[in-house]
């Protein structure tokens, strides 16, 4: 794949799952599942390949009114965002790829792999939504969510995701290892105090006091 085109549509990918999802770690997990997965990305049509990136953010869940520390948001672009994380999925889904993203009913269709009518059914229903959310400040909001997403540069982002999420790995496998040796330290210790309790095996003591078998020979005469 070209290294401009594999690029731009990485940053595709991780622009509209940070939109549906309102995290760049989930954007950044999305982005790598499209990038790397068993389908070519280059080759896809664009509104197949923003319905891939609409399947694959479904499975990740979205962090309602939190994003990542490292993003300084304006209050405008905060407040659609919050707002976008409160609806359910599709109609989310809708308003990004309408109201944010711009695009028409059909490529918002195909994104979403419904029909036109339950695209537009899903847009009323986020509309609504966000119109009860935001009031007067819809539009202005709207713009400001758009601004601060073209603003980004994923790169970078997803560099220090990536690098957080292999640090994060290292201290799972550590504790996962003294976890693990500390089972087997407390089964060694179980297994000597049982051979201990037990105690050595061997044939009787001759302190004991017990008898002497009988002799199976022939009883001597005594004397007269």
């Amino acid at each position: 794949m070209d290294r401009e085109r594999a690029a731009a549509i990485e940053r595709r990918c991780w622009r509209l799952a940070f939109l549906v999802t309102g995290s760049a770690s989930a954007a950044t997990v999305v982005a790598d599942r499209v990038m790397q997965g068993r389908l070519d990305p280059e080759g896809m049509e664009p509104g197949r390949l923003d319905r891939l990136i609409v399947q694959q953010a479904r499975g990740v869940p979205a962090r309602v009114g939190i994003t990542d520390a490292s993003l300084e948001m304006p209050a405008a672009a905060l407040s659609a965002l919050r707002g976008l994380l409160s609806l359910a999925h599709q109609p989310r889904e809708a308003w990004v790829l309408s109201r944010v993203d711009e695009l028409d009913e059909l490529r918002m269709s195909q994104a979403m792999d419904c029909s036109r009518t339950a695209a537009r059914n899903h847009l009323s229903a986020g509309d609504e939504r966000m119109r009860a959310i935001l009031g007067a400040d819809l539009d202005t909001s709207a713009a400001a969510l758009r601004a601060f997403a073209d603003s980004l540069d994923p790169g970078p982002i997803m560099r220090r995701v990536r690098e957080a999420q292999r640090h994060a790995a290292r201290r799972r496998l550590v504790k996962l290892a003294a976890v693990a040796g500390l089972i087997v330290l407390l089964g060694l210790l179980a297994w000597l105090r049982l051979t201990r309790s037990a105690g050595p095996s061997g044939p009787p003591s001759a302190t004991t006091g017990q008898s002497p078998p009988p002799s199976s020979g022939p009883a001597t005469p005594r004397a007269p």
